[in-house]
């Protein structure tokens, strides 16, 4: 049977931990796994792109937290640090380019968010030959179908290309959408050496539109730099479970679009699954089919803004 390592890392945002704990088990239904966690001492609130990091708050044990959110599963590792021990020892030059005034208030927490990706990264390393698939998550997604829906031997197989969650109305061209990818070993080992190399991948001239320093860029630009190739998922396996609202969360979902258009193998058990979910929460199926007739009519606007993306990208190369 394939194993499966889930990296885990990040600041821990509280969400309910039962609706957590049960989208968990339904990624790794039917599969082996482990779970390599390092996350800051201090708690927050979502980020949800705010132009600063949120208030730290320390009147909860995050390692405590942490134990009891993966108590069920198979925990390998798990260690936390003080986010202001961090910030105290940042190197002079990492320091530079977080207090920068040059890039956008926007990617201030992309420093941090990728330091802990490395360090949950270090946690697994002694593990690896013991693993055949690698993903990274974050503590406050809720995720709606098991991961093995996929053929994950082809993943394994496949041992170039890094997966994410990149298509309808969140679709950015040349980024990895930083909420959950992953991929064979062979194509997750370009983490090793991200950390080391971020002054550099910031410096590079890339451009796919987005602000240096935006994390997405950067795992992207890490990625190919090491000759992998990224590649989207089919479907919205997951996501930040920002409100605290389950309705409002999966019409959150529907309208980014549950998969990707024409693709569908994967249609039918997502929605399944979907379907299951939704009645758990006691979401009413007239609003479920509400939601994704107003998501079908959106559709037009996500291919417009592939037309808005192709033509900067022209206008770039210079071709008009």
């Amino acid at each position: 049977m394939l194993k499966v390592a889930f990296l885990f890392a990040g600041q821990y945002r509280p969400i309910c931990h039962q609706k957590f704990i049960s989208g968990f088990r339904r990624l790794v239904r039917g599969i082996e796994h482990g779970i390599f966690s390092f996350a800051w001492d201090e708690p927050g609130l979502s980020m949800d792109h705010q132009a600063n990091i949120p208030k730290l708050e320390d009147e909860i044990c995050v390692k405590q937290h942490l134990n009891l959110l993966f108590a069920d599963f198979n925990l390998i590792a798990l260690q936390t640090e003080s986010m202001l021990r961090y910030e105290g020892a940042l190197p002079f030059h990492y320091h530079k380019i977080q207090t920068s005034h040059e890039h956008s208030i926007r990617t201030v927490h992309s420093l941090p968010q990728l330091y802990t990706l490395h360090r949950s990264y270090q946690l697994f390393l002694p593990h690896i030959n013991e693993y055949d698939l690698v993903f990274r998550c974050r503590y406050d997604s809720i995720f709606l179908h098991p991961l093995n829906i996929y053929p994950l031997q082809e993943m394994v197989t496949n041992s170039n290309i890094v997966y994410n969650i990149n298509f309808g109305r969140a679709y950015y061209p040349r980024r990895i959408y930083d909420i959950f990818f992953g991929g064979s070993c062979s194509s997750m080992n370009f983490i090793e050496e991200l950390w080391q190399n971020l002054p550099k991948l910031i410096n590079n001239q890339f451009d796919n539109g987005l602000e240096a320093r935006d994390a997405c860029r950067i795992l992207y630009l890490g990625a190919v730099s090491t000759g992998k190739h990224v590649s989207t998922l089919d479907s919205r396996i997951c996501d930040i479970y920002r409100h605290n609202d389950s309705q409002l969360y999966i019409k959150y979902i529907i309208f980014s679009h549950v998969f990707r258009p024409l693709k569908t193998f994967c249609s039918l058990p997502v929605l399944i699954h979907i379907l299951r979910w939704s009645r758990e929460e006691k979401i009413a199926l007239n609003s479920l089919i509400l939601f994704f007739l107003y998501s079908l009519m959106l559709s037009p606007i996500m291919y417009l803004k592939r037309f808005k993306y192709l033509k900067g990208y022209i206008q770039s190369k210079g071709y008009f």
